[in-house]
Formats: C-alpha cells, structure tokens, sequence
C-alpha cells in the first residue's frame, strides 16, 4: 500500500495493475474504495468482469457441444459404411 501513497507514476501503477488484477482473480486485497467514485468503478470493473467471463464460458460451451457434435456424426457415417 506504499506504492499507492508514494505519489511516483511507477507507484501509481503498480498499485493500479495490482487492483485490477484482484478484481479478476481469487487474490489478495489490500485495497478497497473510499469514495463513491471509486466504488461505482469498482462495481463497473467487476460487472464487466462477470460478463466477460460469462460470454468466453458460453463460447467454450458451444464450441464443444459443436465438436460433440459433429465427432457423433462422422461416426454414424462410419458406421453406416
């Protein structure tokens, strides 16, 4: 939490880099927000996280049912044959 208080532009963005990948994985914390500013962001960054998120595992789920899909078919052709 030094970094953040430090006032360099190096501190800044480290401390900057360090919120931002907390906000998309399981780590830790240490910083949180103190006005309403930085709370609405802090809500928007998460909600496009979620979103995000969302969208890339239903793409993920498509793309093999997709795949199931079409390996189900090539074997019925195959065993046609």
């Amino acid at each position: 939490l030094d970094d953040c208080t430090s006032g360099t532009d190096l501190g800044y963005y480290i401390c900057a880099l360090h919120w931002s990948l907390t906000q998309f994985t399981p780590a830790t914390q240490n910083l949180h927000p103190v006005s309403p500013e930085e709370r609405v962001l802090s809500i928007v960054v998460v909600m496009i996280a979620l979103v995000t998120f969302s969208t890339f595992l239903a793409r993920m789920t498509s793309t093999m049912s997709q795949l199931l899909s079409l390996h189900a078919d090539r074997h019925e052709r195959e065993a046609k044959l």
